[in-house]
């Protein structure tokens, strides 16, 4: 199955997240980590991994993940692609306002698809404030648990919503507009 959508994220945490809406919608996506989210990418280091190795070209990318949709005789061969990136702020705040406006990417062959998706300070903190529960010493054990909290997307995307300290509503809501059920109900961002 093809898919159009890319997500980059910042570490474990956001990696969970996303495979539960995946899994939810039973949307196809390509997720991109480091080392499956055992190392960090921050917000400083998007320009040059969203313009370096698998990043460097449309080619490159659809080598990489052939699922990505791809025409290839065409001048824009991925003209439908999204690459969503998902970072925590943590102490990054010089490099906020930059991500935000999409700025630190206008070297990447891909600055147009770019949708910059903040958690501040970090995902952890969001959790807790949209009452999906506090995060644990052990991490994983917790998120799992609270993974297994979201059951509706529209409730979720709800409560993103209503949280100023995340835009992470913008991902679900272009997630539930690709799937059947919920495109009547979801205007695409």
């Amino acid at each position: 199955m093809t898919t159009n959508t890319v997500v980059v994220v910042h570490g474990k945490s956001e990696i969970a997240l996303v495979r539960r809406i995946q899994n939810l919608l039973r949307m196809p996506m390509v997720i991109v980590s480091r080392d499956n989210g055992e190392e960090a990418i921050t917000m400083a280091q998007l320009p040059e991994f969203l313009s370096t190795g698998i990043f460097s070209s449309e080619n490159s990318l659809h080598k990489a993940y052939p699922q990505l949709e791809y025409t290839p005789r065409a001048k824009i061969k991925m003209e439908r692609l999204k690459i969503f990136t998902v970072m925590d702020v943590d102490m990054d705040r010089r490099s906020l306002r930059s991500y935000q406006t999409k700025d630190m990417f206008r070297e990447s062959p891909f600055y147009d698809r770019i949708i910059s998706v903040y958690n501040d300070p970090n995902m952890d903190e969001i959790m807790t404030e949209i009452g999906l529960g506090q995060i644990q010493n052990k991490k994983v054990r917790s998120y799992a648990k609270i993974m297994d909290e979201i059951t509706d997307p529209l409730d979720l995307l709800a409560k993103l919503e209503c949280c100023s300290s995340t835009n992470m509503d913008i991902l679900v809501r272009h997630c539930l507009s690709r799937r059947p059920p919920y495109q009547n109900q979801i205007k695409p961002i």
